[in-house]
């Protein structure tokens, strides 16, 4: 067999210091091609994994996505129940404000109530003392009407016997 030589630089006649045997270059040629073979393997792996992790990724982004317009909606709920909560708010203080101007009637009327009591319990008080002045008077009279009453009726016998004795 004869060695073909073939000169390493543009294609210049082989000089056999610098020629390579054709042999060990295609034994270059296949290795470089397995190297190739090989990282062609390995950038499809790459890319099959940055494809895989680019579609978690995107899972993730859809599912974040979907959280968050989740949380958008409750914030609007949230915002809608305390604009509602804000109204309830501010209806409980007007009813508040009515019950506190009702109270303060309410303690007015009960003063004047006191005084109007005050006032008839010391007119019943001087008529209390008006009675029992009366009850002590008609005392006094009826121990007089019975004085009086005995007196009439010791007229009465002395008339009866003044009669009696007029009479016989």
């Amino acid at each position: 067999m004869r060695a073909l030589y073939v000169q390493a630089h543009n294609g210049q006649a082989p000089d056999p210091a610098t020629a390579v045997p054709v042999e060990t270059l295609d034994l270059a040629r296949l290795i470089f091609s397995a190297q190739l073979l090989d990282r062609i393997a390995d950038l499809r792996s790459a890319v099959h994994f940055q494809t895989h992790s680019r579609e978690i990724v995107e899972h993730q982004n859809s599912e974040l996505q979907k959280k968050m317009r989740e949380s958008e909606n409750k914030l609007r709920e949230s915002e809608c129940d305390r604009r509602e909560l804000l109204v309830t708010v501010a209806a409980q203080r007007e009813l508040l404000a009515e019950s506190r101007a009702k109270v303060r009637l309410l303690e007015e009327e009960i003063l004047f109530t006191r005084q109007s009591l005050r006032g008839l319990e010391a007119a019943r008080d001087a008529q209390l003392q008006e009675f029992r002045s009366l009850q002590e008077s008609l005392a006094a009279v009826n121990a007089e009407n019975c004085v009086l009453g005995e007196r009439l009726k010791r007229a009465c016998a002395e008339t009866r016997m003044t009669r009696r004795q007029l009479h016989h």
